[in-house]
């Protein structure tokens, strides 16, 4: 017959198994939660099909950020299991990665070519290099004659396009000289990608080529028609200043370079 101090040792053993097992059941219930949340706040919030690139709009990413990086590093390592570690680990990574884009690379005020969002032809990484806008047009996925959602989703992607340029202008503010000149032929590119997704538009939905060609439209208004080495010379002019001015004298951003072209 067990002793009595076997049997407290056994019970003992079984709560401690028991309380082992609950933890990283509570951790990993949080690492879940926290996953899910997480993969919503790296998407901009989206109005009328228009990703919110504004200042308003990246600083409430940016609390959201903290906020769940907060929550991870509350979730000790120690109670996941292996796997669970790895899963962890490449949130943390991906949370770095948001927050360098929120502090020093910054495409969406520095970067033309970011506003850029319909790709015709596919990436030769498995995912775009650098950071893509929200709700990029795939145009080498489509597939004609499209079914009726994916005409709507078309549709309404190509509709959001002026919109979305009219936001590029304001947001554009950032001191790129090289991604600028790298974005204006990249706009120019855009151009000749609507142009020809356009025409092959018209055999199967003639009622989307309308919309293709207000889109190119108002990609040549929103960067304007100015030779390529007048641009040059008001970028150099533009950043050439900008050292000997102070902070009393600020120079007018790059966005408003295309306005008086």
């Amino acid at each position: 017959m067990p002793s009595r101090l076997t049997s407290c040792l056994v019970a003992c053993a079984a709560a401690c198994a028991t309380v082992s097992a609950e933890e990283p059941s509570r951790a990993r219930a949080a690492l879940l939660s926290l996953f899910a949340e997480w993969r919503e706040a790296q998407r901009p919030t989206v109005k009328g099909g228009v990703p919110d690139y504004t200042p308003p709009a990246l600083e409430r990413q940016r609390h959201r950020l903290d906020a769940l990086r907060a929550r991870l590093d509350a979730i000790d390592p120690a109670g996941l299991a292996p796997p669970e570690r790895i899963d962890r680990a490449l949130v943390l990574a991906e949370m770095n990665g948001l927050d360098f884009d929120l502090r020093v690379l910054r495409p969406w005020s520095r970067n033309p070519a970011f506003y850029a969002n319909a790709i015709a032809e596919q990436s030769d990484t498995p995912a775009h290099e650098g950071r893509t806008i929200e709700g990029a047009i795939e145009l080498w996925q489509l597939r004609l004659p499209l079914q009726e959602a994916e005409l709507r989703a078309l549709q309404e992607r190509l509709r959001a396009i002026p919109r979305l340029l009219v936001q590029a202008r304001a947001n554009l503010t950032g001191d790129a000289r090289d991604l600028w000149l790298a974005g204006i032929r990249s706009e120019r590119q855009q151009s000749e990608v609507l142009r020809a997704f356009a025409e092959t538009l018209r055999p199967h939905h003639p009622a989307l080529v309308a919309d293709a060609q207000q889109a190119r439209a108002a990609g040549r208004r929103c960067h304007g028609h100015a030779p390529l080495s007048q641009v040059h010379h008001r970028l150099s002019m533009d950043f050439g200043l900008r050292i000997k001015r102070t902070e009393r004298s600020p120079v007018q951003g790059p966005a408003r370079l295309f306005a008086d072209s």
